[in-house]
């Protein structure tokens, strides 16, 4: 009858919105050129986009950005957020949020990132900074990783603790 297809349709909106609302969601962080200009590899497009100092830039999971000639200061989250200093090339390897939990991933390729957390993270949020011969996960501080090639990379603690270990090359 009318009434049953148009409840099963009802039911399936409510399954499909609520599974939606259940997954983990993609978003985008802010970020300004401090100085110079930077590239970003846009992964969802595949095209590079220069930036010059003063511009606002929508970063999103999967591109990389090319600091060669420039500074870049990235928000995440309210409290989390990262300098990615002259001549370093990062990728924004995970951005995500469930609604109770923030995941924030950056693998550094080369060059400096300075993070700052200046809000502690709840069980189940995650802060990773990935290099070529370690990773850093940390609570809430401040802290740089500095790769200087794909076997040595500087950690320097400015505030806080910060957990590292070696992880397998990628």
């Amino acid at each position: 009858s009318l009434a049953m297809a148009g409840a099963m349709s009802l039911a399936v909106l409510l399954v499909i919105f609520g599974i939606s609302r259940l997954a983990p969601r993609s978003l985008t962080a802010q970020a300004t050129v401090v100085n110079g200009q930077i590239i970003v590899l846009e992964k969802r497009t595949s095209i590079f986009r220069t930036y010059a100092e003063g511009d606002v830039v929508a970063l999103r999971q999967g591109d990389v950005v090319l600091a060669d000639d420039g500074t870049l200061q990235v928000t995440f989250f309210t409290g989390q957020d990262a300098t990615f200093a002259q001549g370093s090339q990062v990728e924004l390897a995970l951005l995500e949020s469930d609604g109770a939990n923030i995941h924030t991933e950056l693998f550094v390729d080369h060059g400096a990132v300075t993070s700052r957390l200046d809000r502690k993270l709840v069980p189940g949020d995650r802060y990773i900074v990935h290099a070529p011969s370690l990773a850093t996960s940390v609570v809430g501080t401040e802290f740089l990783v500095d790769v200087i090639s794909d076997t040595e990379t500087r950690v320097a603690t400015f505030a806080g603790n910060v957990a590292y270990y070696k992880r397998p090359r990628r």
